[in-house]
Parts: C-alpha cells; sequence; structure tokens
C-alpha cells in the first residue's frame, strides 16, 4: 500500500507540475491536475493493453517515468504556484472561519471524505455492478496482459466502454490487490466538490456562499454512496463538473482550455455510452467559449485538430473495436431513425430500462415518477438506489434556488448561469431513464451555483437562517447515507473485531451482491483455480477471489462428452452455473462433472480429470 500511496503522489506532482506549465493557478490549477492525472492513466494503459504489456512492473515503470519528466519540465512553475499560496489561502480561511455555518460545514464535508475514505480501505468491493462487470473486466485484462476482447456471453463485460474498468485495474496491479479498489470514485468527489466550488466563483459568488452551495452535491446521499463504490458516475461526474469549471474560467488561455477539456471529453466517453451524451455538450459549450474570444479561423483549425486527436485517442478504441468485430460501435445498443435501423444490436434505450423501472414507478406518469423519487420515500440507500438519492437538502434547497436562480438569469440575460442551466437541462432530458438518480449527478450538481447565488442575494437575518437549514439537511442527508446504506457503522466495527482471513467472506454474507455459493467457494476453492462459468445471471468478481487470482473463462455448451473435452482443454477444475440454464443440462448427463454445491442459484461441479 505504500509504494501505492507514493506513485499516486509522484503521479499527482508531475500533473500539478504540469499544470503549472499552462498558466492555471488557484483552483483551476488543482482541477486541471486531477484531469491530467486521469488522463495520462487511462493513456498509458490504453497504451500498454495494445501493447501487451498489463504487469506491475510496466505500469509502474512508466507511470514514473513519464511524471519524472514532467516534474523536471515544470518543476519551476508548479513551485511559483505554490508560492503564491501565502498570499491566497490566509484569507480565504479566514473568510470562512469567521462564519459558524460555514465552518461548520466545512468540517462536516471533510468528516465524511475522511470517514469514507477509511471505510473504503478496510472493506472489500461490495456492489453490484463491480462484481458483476467492472472488476471482472480489470480482472481479466490483468490476468491476460492486454485488452484482448474478453469472450463472454455477459455484454457489459463483452462490449461496453471500459474505461472505469482501465482505473480499477490500475489501481489493482499497483497496489497489488484489489483492498483499495472500491475508492477509484473516491478521488472525483473531491475533484467534483472542487469544481461546483470554482463554478460558482467564475459565475460571482462569494466564497463561503460557494462552499455551502457545494454541500448540495458533496452530501448527496447518492454521492457518498457512490464514493466507495466500482461504478463509474461520479467519475463521470466529476471529470465533467471540472471541464465545465474549466470552460468558464475566463483567466485560463484558450489553448488551455481545448486541450484540457479535450482531454475530458475522451475520457468521459470511453466511461460509458453515457459519456456520448456529455461529450455533445460540452462540444456546444466549447463552441461558445471560442465564439466569445473569435480566434484566427487558424486557430480554430488547430483546436479542432487537437480536440479531435484527444477524443479518438482516449476514448475512441472501444468504439473502434466494436465496429470492427460487432459492426456496431454501441453494441448491444441498436440505433433507429424511424424505421431505419442505422447499427442494429440487441436492444434499444427504451426496452432495456423499461425492465429496469421500478415496481414503485410502474403506472405513473413521468411527473410523478420524477416526484416519487426526488422526494426522498425510502428508507434504503444504495450506490444504485432507484427512488432517491439526491437527497434532502437538494430537494429542499437546491431545487427551489435553481428555479429563482434561472428566472432571474433569463430576466437579466447572464451569459454563462444561462449555458449551464442549458447544459443542465439538456443533459438530463437526453439521458435515458433520468428517474435514476445517478445517472443526473451532474444535473443536480448544477443547482450547488443556485444556492451560491441565493445566498448572496439574502440580507443578514435571512442567509444566516437559510445557512443554518443547508448545514442540517446536509447533516440529516449524510445520516441517511451512513447509517441508512449498506453498510452502517455496526457492521464496520464488527468487521474489525474479526480476524484478517475471515474478514472478506464474512462480509460477503451481508452484501447484497453476494450469496451463499460465493461464500462457500470462498472457503473451499483453491485461490490458483482456473473455473468456467455459465451464462444467465453469474456474479463474476466473487469466486475470482482475493486479488482475482482465480481464472475466470467461458466455454459455450456442448453436448457431453464434447463441452468436458473443451474445458479440459483449457484446464478448467470448476465449474459454476445456474439451476436450469443449458449448461446444467450438459454437465448433469456426464459423470465426470462432480457436483460439489447446490442451491436454487447456483450449482457448483468438479471437473473429474
Amino acid at each position: 500500500m505504500l509504494g501505492f500511496a507514493v506513485l499516486c503522489i509522484w503521479v499527482g506532482l508531475g500533473s500539478a507540475a504540469l499544470s503549472a506549465k499552462s498558466g492555471a493557478r488557484g483552483v483551476a490549477l488543482w482541477l486541471i491536475t486531477g484531469i491530467l492525472a486521469v488522463t495520462q492513466i487511462t493513456g498509458q494503459m490504453l497504451i500498454l493493453g495494445w501493447l501487451g504489456g498489463l504487469q506491475t512492473l510496466k505500469v509502474v515503470a512508466l507511470a514514473a517515468s513519464i511524471n519524472t519528466l514532467w516534474v523536471v519540465w515544470g518543476g519551476r512553475a508548479f513551485v511559483a504556484a505554490i508560492r503564491e499560496l501565502p498570499m491566497r489561502w490566509p484569507k480565504n480561511l479566514l473568510e470562512f472561519l469567521r462564519l459558524g455555518w460555514v465552518t461548520a460545514s466545512l468540517a462536516l464535508t471533510l468528516l465524511i471524505w475522511l470517514w469514507i475514505l477509511w471505510w473504503g480501505v478496510l472493506l472489500p468491493p461490495s456492489d453490484w455492478d463491480g462484481l458483476a462487470q467492472h472488476l471482472p473486466i480489470a480482472s481479466q485484462h490483468i490476468q491476460s496482459g492486454n485488452l484482448t476482447r474478453i469472450e463472454t456471453p455477459y455484454r457489459g463485460i463483452h462490449a461496453y466502454p471500459a474505461g472505469g474498468s482501465l482505473l480499477m485495474a490500475w489501481m489493482m496491479l499497483v497496489a497489488r490487490n484489489d483492498q483499495l479498489v472500491d475508492l477509484v470514485q473516491w478521488p472525483f468527489w473531491l475533484l467534483g466538490t472542487l469544481a461546483v466550488y470554482h463554478l460558482s466563483r467564475c459565475c460571482g459568488a462569494r466564497r463561503a456562499h460557494a462552499m455551502l452551495g457545494s454541500l448540495v452535491f458533496s452530501l448527496a446521499p447518492i454521492v457518498i454512496l457512490q464514493a466507495r463504490s466500482d461504478y463509474v458516475d461520479l467519475i463521470l461526474a466529476g471529470l465533467v463538473l471540472s471541464a465545465l469549471a474549466v470552460i468558464i474560467d475566463t483567466r485560463l488561455p484558450l489553448k488551455v482550455v481545448v486541450l484540457t477539456v479535450g482531454c475530458v471529453t475522451g475520457v468521459i466517453i470511453g466511461l460509458k455510452y453515457a459519456g456520448l451524451i456529455y461529450a455533445l455538450l460540452l462540444s456546444g459549450l466549447m463552441f461558445w467559449r471560442c465564439w466569445d474570444e473569435r480566434p484566427s479561423r487558424r486557430s480554430m483549425v488547430y483546436y479542432g485538430v487537437v480536440w479531435s486527436g484527444l477524443i479518438v485517442t482516449l476514448g475512441g478504441f472501444w468504439y473502434w473495436r466494436n465496429g470492427w468485430d460487432l459492426q456496431n460501435p454501441i453494441w448491444p445498443m441498436s440505433i433507429q431513425l424511424g424505421s431505419w435501423t442505422l447499427f442494429a444490436g440487441v436492444w434499444t434505450t427504451a426496452s432495456f430500462y423499461q425492465d429496469a423501472l421500478p415496481s414503485a414507478l410502474a403506472g405513473l406518469s413521468y411527473p410523478q415518477q420524477l416526484w416519487t423519487v426526488w422526494r426522498e420515500a425510502t428508507l434504503l440507500f444504495t450506490p444504485d438506489m432507484r427512488l432517491g438519492g439526491l437527497g434532502p437538502l437538494w430537494f429542499a434547497v437546491g431545487l427551489p434556488c435553481l428555479i429563482i436562480w434561472g428566472a432571474q438569469a433569463l430576466m437579466r440575460r447572464q451569459r454563462w448561469p444561462l449555458r449551464l442551466m442549458s447544459f443542465a437541462l439538456v443533459a438530463f432530458a437526453l439521458t435515458p431513464a433520468n428517474w435514476h438518480t445517478r445517472y443526473i449527478i451532474i444535473s443536480a450538481a448544477i443547482s450547488s451555483l443556485a444556492v451560491a447565488f441565493v445566498l448572496d442575494q439574502l440580507g443578514y437575518t435571512a442567509r444566516f437562517i437559510t445557512s443554518g437549514l443547508i448545514f442540517f439537511l446536509g447533516l440529516y442527508g449524510v445520516g441517511l447515507a451512513v447509517l441508512s446504506g449498506p453498510v452502517t457503522p455496526n457492521d464496520v466495527k464488527r468487521f474489525e473485531l474479526l480476524p484478517a482471513a475471515e474478514r472478506r467472506p464474512v462480509f460477503m454474507d451481508q452484501s447484497v451482491a453476494s450469496q451463499a455459493a460465493m461464500r462457500w467457494f470462498d472457503r473451499n476453492i483453491p485461490r490458483d483455480a482456473i473455473i468456467a462459468y455459465g451464462w444467465n445471471g453469474v456474479v463474476l468478481y466473487p469466486f475470482q477471489g482475493l486479488r482475482a487470482q482465480r481464472t475466470a473463462l467461458y466455454v459455450p455448451p456442448a453436448p457431453s462428452p464434447n463441452w468436458y473435452l473443451a474445458l479440459r482443454e483449457k484446464k478448467v477444475a470448476f465449474l459454476i452455473i445456474k439451476p436450469g440454464s443449458v449448461e446444467a443440462q450438459s454437465a448433469i448427463t456426464d459423470p465426470r462433472f462432480r457436483r460439489l454445491y447446490s442451491d436454487p442459484n447456483y450449482i457448483i461441479y468438479a471437473l473429474e480429470p
């Protein structure tokens, strides 16, 4: 873990040196540092994966070498930027500490950041999408050492953009285990909070009010829970919000903005297909920024080439590979224009999300669905929650302030507030299943700016009362996430008291994504075994074990004895299948498949030699 921390610090220093070399100062310096850090990790993993070099030594050597060059090249600029901090921070900090509610809110934010960080260090991965999709992708690319397509019937593993899984793979390779991997989104929680603060400041809000407004984002239960999960929604939110903050910061040179936001755009389309929506909208805002500055035609051509190159280099690989192999860049999604099918797939977004609709929302009109979700009518909080998650602070303060801010911006014709609200509204409208709160974190976060704006307009008494309301609603949201989430403080305390060897299987007992077969498998099957799995809903990662030592393969079923021979040819020792599946029918007719375990969800076989 020490080596992982040292390399992360070195990557941060290298990115900060390059950021300082660009001329960025203040909050923009740290936002660009975060963007450059994730960009270089993504780029390095793509290059090494393409060359078959996804091994710990090569990953560490490449990251250390590149950042050493950046520190040497931009070190003086970074030192100069650091020397400016004593001129800025004492005054800013004094402004915060003079206001009681601001100080309390800042302390609450720091406390929950550290609390979730501690949980992430202590607890193993436990969320559904991470165990079923993102972590299996990461572990199988680590095992193969390259980015060869994973042959599996699991469509999410087979074809979805895997930029987020590459970040997880980088953490697993450098740390040499998966102990920290569910903190992959935690830095983007901090980055997103800093971004909404900077957005508010760029729109004219006072520092203290910008800080209070940022609580709408940073203390939302869905954001807190996402920060310790192996999803990619908070990564997307943190990067997009940072890009918005860079775009509207008119102190930054246009060249720096193009390069930085181009990096973000490339990375986010490699995270998930929804990244394409935000890439399109960021491109629109970049056009507006260029229109405001009126660069020369030659400069516009240069910016366009650089922008396109960054997008293709950082995010285009997954779409190119799908187009080449599957004749559809966004497979398994179908793309249709009326009755004309542009790219054939397995489902449309409408048909896919119709099955995901919670029963509480079925039969309701669209406004009723949103009302049901937004009013937090639930006591169960998870990283993938579908009946709430934006938090009481957003609903009681953020949403009303957004309406007020929008009306004021329209009357005053304020350019950037209107553009940012348009960005949020269009993104919300284009997002499939936008009742799903983890998909709309970015749109909801824009209300942080509105809260800062309204606080600026209030008199002392009203501002004091509103600030107190913000703090207590934020505290309530933290309580919902921590006390009603999938893991509670009592669970953590019980986990700490267990012997180290028993912590992981016991914790799996309370994980929603885990089941009895996984716990039995973890305790009884050798760590270096080669396992095969069947189709129809096997959650893979818990079967692969700590550090993903077990190799998981998919071998299509065939009539006996052909399937047994195909499995043995790949040195498979154990088979995990679902009852009633095609694989189960093939295995039950062949005595060389020896049943070790069965329950209503899984059957586990050993293959006799």
